[in-house]
């Protein structure tokens, strides 16, 4: 779940949405709308937020324009999920080798 809030009304989302199968979020701000807009991601209890400051018209940081087209108005910002979940294959074998190390621990300090 993405929130967008604008320079102006901090308190009241501007743009709610969700990401996409690759965890990116597109939006254009008002270009005439200047300081900084924050952007709030969250899943599962887990977030982050992002400042984003526009100062003339234009995006200043965290943007790559669109592929072939240079102009500040039609730049976008991507924001990708960087918390994932384990696999099941992960998960056991995560807690195999946590048993077998503490297997091989206490066969280690057992022949001494």
């Amino acid at each position: 779940q993405v929130t967008v809030y604008s320079p102006d009304q901090p308190s009241t989302p501007w743009l709610t949405g969700t990401t996409d199968d690759n965890g990116n979020f597109t939006f254009a701000p008002t270009p005439s709308t200047l300081g900084n807009w924050t952007v709030k991601v969250r899943q599962a209890s887990h977030g982050s937020m992002i400042n984003i400051a526009v100062a003339e018209a234009k995006v200043a940081t965290d943007v790559t324009p669109e592929a072939g087209n240079d102009n500040p108005k039609n730049q976008r910002l991507m924001i990708q999920s960087t918390t994932r979940s384990f696999t099941p294959l992960q998960t056991i074998l995560m807690g195999a080798s946590g048993v077998w190390g503490f297997i091989g621990t206490a066969l280690f300090f057992r022949r001494g």
